[in-house]
């Protein structure tokens, strides 16, 4: 398997999941913290790893900030198990499932242009737009897309139509926004 297939079979999926389960109204109040994790906290903990990998083993800087994006976005799913059992607060289970969502993005991003800049196809000052457009855009692009889609399953009442248009906005969004990113 390539990493492409992996991203574009299994990516938009679990991304689509974790989104629809999410509260709106929790995720926009908790949204700075969230934010400021998902953002600037994926891309501290990719460099760092990064680098602190170059400095022990000596792989090229750029691989060891691809290896540094790959680990550096967290899955929640012991923590939120642990959550759950601990009856912890509804806030911190909340932000916790919404800052994961959120890192994914920003790691794939970093990911990409990483792996672009190792194979020396762009340059660094493009990849730095390609991680703002990426992360923004993408965002935008799937909210339009899932309020879109939101108001036409619910005028619907068709099981059938309802899980194809699902499955129709969580693969082409994830693509289309994937196609935008690549022309940067």
């Amino acid at each position: 398997m390539t990493p492409d297939v992996i991203l574009i079979l299994f990516l938009p999926a679990l991304v689509f999941e974790g989104s629809v389960k999410l509260d709106l109204r929790e995720l926009m109040r908790n949204s700075v913290p969230l934010l400021l994790l998902a953002n600037a906290g994926v891309l501290l903990a990719s460099f760092a790893t990064g680098y602190l990998v170059h400095w022990l083993i000596g792989m090229p800087v750029l691989v060891a900030l691809l290896f540094g994006s790959i680990i550096s976005a967290t899955d929640p799913i012991s923590v939120l198990a642990i959550f759950k059992d601990l009856k912890a607060n509804r806030r911190l289970s909340s932000s916790s499932r919404g800052e994961s969502l959120l890192n994914d993005g920003t790691a794939v991003v970093l990911f990409e242009l990483c792996s672009r800049c190792s194979c020396g196809e762009i340059e660094r000052a493009t990849g730095c737009r390609a991680i703002f457009l990426g992360s923004r855009g993408g965002a935008i692009l799937g909210s339009a897309l899932g309020y879109l889609a939101s108001r036409i399953t619910g005028a619907v009442d068709d099981p059938q139509i309802e899980i194809t248009l699902s499955t129709i906005l969580a693969y082409g969004s994830y693509l289309l926004a994937f196609i935008c990113t690549c022309q940067v």
